[in-house]
Parts: C-alpha cells; sequence; structure tokens
C-alpha cells in the first residue's frame, strides 16, 4: 500500500515537472525553401538546437519545431521571421509574449545550405551541429555542446558544453567546464579554463591553453604551445618544435624530439617509443557521426 501511493505521487511530480519544462505538449513544424542565392546564413535563436548540413543543391531548406509553450496560443506568438538584405539571409526566432512564458519556449531548426554558404548562429542556449559546411563558421551558444565535421574556417564559443570539431581548416575555440577536442585540423586555437583538451593531427600551428585540466597532443605535424596551470600534458607522435608547461603535473612527450616540457611541480618523462598508455587516452572517448 506504501508503494502504491509512492509511486502516486512519483507520477504526479512528474506530470507536474513535464508540464512545467515543456507545457501542454503543443508544437508547430514550418517549412521554408530559399531559392534566391546568398552567401551567408545568420541565425538568431534564444533556446533550442540548430543542425546544419550541407547538400549540393544550391537553395536552403529550413525545418522548423516549435514546442514548449503553456499553450497552443501562447505557442502561435513565437514565430520566425526571415529577411534578405543583399547577400545574408537572416532567420531570427521571435517571441511576442511575456518574458514569464517565453522562458520555456524552444525552437529546433533543421537545415539544409550549399557546402559553400557561411554561417553565423547566435544562441542563448541550445546545441549546435555543423556538417559538411566548407565555408567561413562563426557559432555562439551557452549550456549546449558544439560539434561540427568536414568545415572550413570555425569560431566557436560555447560555455558547459563540449566542443568537438574533426576534419576543419582553421579552428578557434573556447569553452569551461567541458572537454574541448580538434581531429584534423591546419591552424589551431583553443582553450578552456577547466577538464581538458585533445588535438589530433594538427597540420599547421596550434596552441591549447587551460587552467585546471590535461592536455593531449597526437601526430601533428605542425609546430606549438601547450600550458595549464594544473594538469598533466602528452605529446606523441609530432613532428613539429613544440614548447608544452604546466605549473603542477606531469609531461610524456613520446616520439617527439623537438618538443621541449617544463613543469614546477612534476615530472618530464622523454622517451622514443609507447613504452605506456597515457592515462588521458583512456579517459574519454570521442566519437562523430553525421
Amino acid at each position: 500500500m506504501w508503494l502504491a501511493s509512492w509511486k502516486h505521487v512519483v507520477l504526479v511530480l512528474w506530470m507536474i515537472h513535464h508540464r512545467i519544462c515543456y507545457g501542454n505538449g503543443e508544437s508547430r513544424d514550418l517549412y521554408y525553401r530559399i531559392k534566391s542565392p546568398c552567401s551567408l546564413l545568420e541565425l538568431n535563436n534564444e533556446r533550442g538546437r540548430v543542425i546544419i548540413k550541407a547538400w549540393e543543391k544550391q537553395h536552403i531548406k529550413i525545418c522548423v519545431h516549435k514546442y514548449g509553450a503553456y499553450s497552443a496560443r501562447q505557442l502561435a506568438k513565437l514565430s520566425v521571421h526571415m529577411r534578405k538584405t543583399g547577400d545574408t539571409l537572416l532567420v531570427e526566432s521571435i517571441w511576442r509574449a511575456s518574458r514569464r512564458n517565453s522562458d520555456t519556449a524552444h525552437v529546433e531548426y533543421f537545415i539544409r545550405i550549399p557546402t559553400h554558404l557561411d554561417t553565423r548562429v547566435t544562441m542563448q542556449s541550445g546545441s549546435i551541429k555543423l556538417c559538411g559546411a566548407r565555408g567561413t563558421h562563426t557559432l555562439r551558444t551557452s549550456n549546449g555542446t558544439v560539434i561540427g565535421k568536414h568545415l572550413g574556417d570555425v569560431d566557436a564559443i560555447t560555455s558547459n558544453g563540449e566542443i568537438v570539431l574533426e576534419d576543419v581548416r582553421n579552428v578557434t575555440a573556447q569553452t569551461s567546464h567541458a572537454w574541448l577536442v580538434v581531429n584534423g585540423a591546419r591552424n589551431t586555437h583553443v582553450s578552456t579554463p577547466q577538464v581538458g583538451i585533445v588535438l589530433k593531427a594538427i597540420r599547421g600551428y596550434w596552441q591549447a591553453e587551460t587552467n585546471c585540466g590535461p592536455i593531449s597532443v597526437e601526430h601533428s605535424a605542425g609546430s606549438g604551445t601547450a600550458q595549464t596551470l594544473c594538469g598533466d600534458i602528452v605529446v606523441k607522435d609530432c613532428v613539429g618544435i613544440n614548447t608544452v608547461s604546466t605549473c603542477r603535473g606531469n609531461i610524456e612527450i613520446v616520439n617527439s624530439q623537438h618538443t621541449t616540457g617544463n613543469t614546477l611541480n612534476g615530472e618530464v618523462v622523454k622517451s622514443g617509443e609507447l613504452e605506456r598508455l597515457p592515462s588521458l587516452e583512456a579517459s574519454r572517448s570521442f566519437i562523430l557521426t553525421n
């Protein structure tokens, strides 16, 4: 009897939470097809998710999913505005209601763009995923991840979310309280106050900075610097002229004869072959999918 009552209380609490967070479940789907040519897609969205994928077609397809308002009437006040100025297509989520009600509304964008198009995405909260667009991309969000694959130049900033980039041209990236991973890039400048950084297959100049977290650099042909105040550093199979330093942590240099390591409180171990697996390598696994 007591167990049945407890289950009833849990169910009621879940229903209240679901209604507060997601409203009455009302949603709206909108579809747009932009045929006029443009070189820049600028997207402003407060909360939700943005997924952008490139294709061989020369027009833009935008699918919008609105949800989370208290009622269908409130949801109708959340609109999507589009305006083309010159070569720029501006897409905005606009809420015409009180701030209290707007805090529950979300907009998800699923967009297809030509491969050459540049993008500029600005969000207050939510994740961004971008694939296959070889243009220049400026990505800004918080409380959400940034994932990119097969891109041109990327300038990404988020907080409380990971940044994972693979096969990009030039990278400038910054996050906090989450991992920052770049696998395959030319010039790279990345930083995070906490957690850690993983760089792989960097062809040009690279720079990695963190206040509290480990740094791993592997299979990189370019030269660079890595600096952390509190964390270990691993440099493996790198041919460039590199300088890495930490205040409190160990440094392991494997098959990277032109790398110099400095630590104030720890050890610097340099070897010509892999004697043991770095602890950082086993700490996290990142898999990107289309």
